[in-house]
C-alpha cells in the first residue's frame, strides 16, 4: 500500500497543482480528480506524471490501481 499521495510528492518539490497540471497539459479539474483519485490517468500520462514529480510510479499507485490503469483499452 502507498503511504504518500501526488499531492504529497506535488509539496514535496514546492509545485503548486496547477503547475503540475500545465506540464501535463491538463486543466485544472482534472488535475485534482487525478490527484484525489477520482479518476485514474491513462498510460501515457501516468509516466508523466511520475516523471514530473521525479517518483516512481509504484510511489505514487497501488498494484491494483497500476493493475486497472494498465488493463484499460485505448479509446
Amino acid at each position: 500500500m502507498n503511504d504518500y499521495s501526488i499531492k504529497f510528492y506535488r509539496k514535496l518539490i514546492k509545485m503548486k497543482q496547477q503547475d503540475l497540471a500545465d506540464i501535463l497539459g491538463l486543466k485544472s479539474y482534472e488535475m485534482s480528480f487525478i490527484e484525489n483519485k477520482i479518476e485514474l490517468p491513462d498510460k501515457d500520462l501516468l509516466v508523466n506524471l511520475a516523471t514530473a514529480l521525479h517518483v516512481t510510479v509504484g510511489q505514487i499507485y497501488t498494484k491494483e490501481e497500476l493493475d486497472l490503469i494498465l488493463s484499460r483499452k485505448e479509446n
